[in-house]
């Protein structure tokens, strides 16, 4: 049973989860190696990419409204558009914009 009172509350409901290959001996070396280039990596040379995207057909799936009435939402009908976008991101800019 979980105690809801003092300070374990937090400590007794919070499962944090790690990949088990973590624990392997080879993995752990790669992972220290990677940490110690990122500090001595050059950022200004580094590009990051991000994809964000946009449906027509997000709507939203879940209402409230009151006791005996029914929730009503409208969306448009089966013409559902996607659009996704792509861009670099620089230490100093914002590069390489692609929809």
């Amino acid at each position: 049973m979980i105690s809801l009172s003092g300070t374990n509350w937090a400590i007794a409901i919070k499962n944090t989860v790690v990949a088990s290959e973590q624990q392997r001996e080879d993995v752990a070396i790669a992972r220290e190696q990677w940490q110690a280039w990122q500090k001595t990596c050059d950022l200004s040379k580094r590009l990051f990419l991000d994809e964000t995207g946009v449906s027509t057909a997000m709507i939203r799936r879940y209402g409230r409204a009151l006791g005996g009435a029914r929730c009503q939402d409208a969306a448009p009908a089966g013409h559902w558009q996607t659009m996704t976008f792509i861009a670099g991101l620089r230490a100093d800019r914002l590069t390489a914009p692609s929809a």
